[in-house]
């Protein structure tokens, strides 16, 4: 039996087309959202993340090195549904086709946290599956705020970097298996922890590096179930820091990685469930980008939509592709980004439906 039943309650994939007016109202996510990613499909403007961490009309963008910026004319408000964007062109220009992917974490922190290390986090600072913290939160650096869904694996730590060795809360209830970072107050790269590399390797989310010796990103130390670890390292322990983490829930989410075969009868890679998204990445030994296939914009096998998280470009119609079947997803296409017989992959994937309730696509 699967953890969670509708995994459309905690992730789901919305489609829409910008008016480039004020308050484009978005609805059909089917809950409030906690982490928005939005991608015009048709025209190369940039990624944009945001999350109820940091605030609203708070962005960052998983293409390019920017610090956080802020925007009342990019996305204004979430709402039970969905969200309003602005007339901002990054996520509603006019006529342009549009994707956003939302994650439900742990709802929005009212508070910043001034308690220190170790000490119970100030009320409405650290939401843990909508309620307060009530008791100590674990690490040396205390979390600023924190948004974590136990449930579904995922949480948004907001921290305060101090370039010495750390850790800090994740607010789960297991190892998180990806973590994204990035220093919001300054031009740095996007540092990947992940599993398959493990904490003495490292990959960038807005770049297409192979994975490089982690040189001290993450202190050279496996997260465990309360903290992560930081090295001094600028890019994730400097000025304030945001940390999305993720960890596989069965019959819902699954971080892993798989081989390449270079053949249209291309890798079967298991999930325990029917994907409605997949973000995949070349872990070695060439430089190929980041890439994302989904079932809402492209809803019958062989799926073909691919968008890129490393580059502003536009959508790419490749087909066959991907199968998504009912239990993982099956490679249809031998490309060095996503299945060459040379490569190692690391992928990110979400359901539209569990192993156990799933049907044929």
């Amino acid at each position: 039996a699967p953890e969670i039943a509708l995994p459309g309650d905690n992730f789901n994939t919305v489609l829409y087309t910008g008016t480039g007016a004020a308050d484009n109202v978005i609805t059909g996510v089917g809950f409030q959202s906690d982490f928005t990613w939005i991608k015009s499909r048709s025209t190369t403007h940039k990624h944009m993340a945001f999350d109820a961490v940091r605030g609203v009309t708070k962005y960052v963008v998983p293409n390019l090195t920017d610090a956080e910026s802020s925007d009342p004319d990019s996305l204004n408000a979430w709402s039970s549904d969905g969200f309003t964007t602005g007339a901002a062109a990054n996520t509603n220009v006019s006529s342009a086709t549009f994707v956003a992917w939302n994650w439900k974490a742990g709802g929005a922190p009212t508070a910043d946290n001034s308690a220190g290390a170790g000490a119970t986090p100030t009320a409405g600072s650290v939401k843990i599956d909508g309620a307060n913290l009530g008791s100590a939160l674990a690490g040396t650096i205390a979390a600023t705020r924190l948004s974590a869904n136990t449930t579904s694996g995922f949480s948004i730590v907001l921290y305060e970097g101090t370039e010495a060795i750390a850790t800090v809360a994740h607010g789960l209830s297991q190892t998180p298996e990806l973590i994204l970072f990035k220093n919001i107050d300054s031009a740095l790269f996007w540092p990947v922890y992940s599993k398959p590399t493990d904490a003495t390797d490292y990959l960038i989310l807005n770049y297409d590096y192979a994975v490089a010796d982690s040189d001290g990103y993450f202190n050279d130390t496996e997260p465990t179930s309360t903290v992560f670890s930081l090295g001094d390292k600028t890019n994730l322990n400097r000025d304030t820091c945001i940390a999305y983490c993720f960890h596989s829930v069965e019959g819902y989410s699954k971080v892993g990685s798989y081989a390449g075969n270079s053949s249209a009868d291309g890798t079967f890679v298991y999930c325990g469930f029917k994907p409605a998204y997949v973000l995949n990445k070349m872990i070695e030994p060439h430089t190929y980008g980041w890439v994302v296939e989904d079932s809402v914009r492209d809803p019958y096998n062989a799926a073909g939509y691919q968008l890129y998280p490393n580059t502003n470009g536009v959508e790419s119609a490749n087909h066959p592709r991907v199968d998504f079947v009912s239990n993982g997803f099956k490679w249809r296409d031998g490309s060095y980004d996503i299945n060459h017989s040379s490569g190692t992959y690391l992928f990110l994937a979400f359901a539209e439906s569990p192993f156990k309730y799933s049907n044929a696509r």
